[in-house]
């Protein structure tokens, strides 16, 4: 869910293990450390982008209240929730968005029609090292911890029916990703969808 307050998106997906910050540089994932395990920190940037354009796009029945600390001050109530963001168009035609999913945060991508997802490209950092395993999942590593972003999916709708699109992630950099897509209808958009994955809870913190 998520909530807005002084200028803030806020997003929460119940549960610990971890915050995740969204600015308009980029994604701050913050993976709470285990005991003896301190916190490891996570910043994805879209390359060749400084300002995203971040706005809750999809309202939630539900409203937020905020009481933290002793000042009332900082206090709020009845504020909206959204259950996804909006990102804007990173590169034009390019439509970017996150949305919160049974404790996933999906990252998805819409390509208007005519558009190569060759132009998005993703950075990262806080990481040591970056892979695709044989199950087409992005790894993140930092010594002994990982995380991973699922292997993603892709589609088209024609004649209102679904039809898949095979995608893939590709590595252009040591610490640098973005995905290749196989034949499709370069007339019609194409949706892909990955989500990250690194316990089966999570919690989700969005602050512009």
């Amino acid at each position: 869910r998520g909530q807005v307050k002084d200028g803030h998106i806020s997003f929460f997906c119940q549960a610990a293990g971890y915050d995740v910050q969204i600015g308009r540089a980029g994604i701050k994932y913050v993976v709470h450390g285990r005991k003896n395990v301190p916190s490891w920190s996570i910043r994805e940037n879209l390359v060749g982008v400084s300002d995203l354009k971040v706005v809750g796009s999809q309202p939630a029945p539900t409203r937020v209240n905020f009481f933290l600390g002793r000042h009332s001050s900082s206090w709020a109530s009845n504020l909206p929730a959204y259950t996804s963001v909006s990102l804007g168009q990173p590169v034009k035609g390019i439509h970017l968005s996150l949305r919160l999913s049974e404790g996933v945060a999906e990252k998805i991508i819409r390509l208007d029609s005519g558009k190569e997802i060759e132009q998005l490209r993703f950075s990262l950092r806080g990481i040591e090292s970056l892979d695709v395993d044989k199950r087409g999942r992005l790894l993140l590593k930092k010594g002994s911890e990982s995380v991973h972003f699922s292997a993603p999916v892709a589609f088209q709708e024609v004649g209102g029916k679904r039809v898949a699109v095979e995608v893939a992630y590709h590595l252009t950099g040591k610490k640098e990703y973005g995905f290749t897509l196989g034949d499709f209808d370069a007339s019609l958009p194409v949706t892909v969808d990955p989500g990250l994955v690194a316990s089966t809870l999570f919690r989700w913190r969005w602050n512009l």
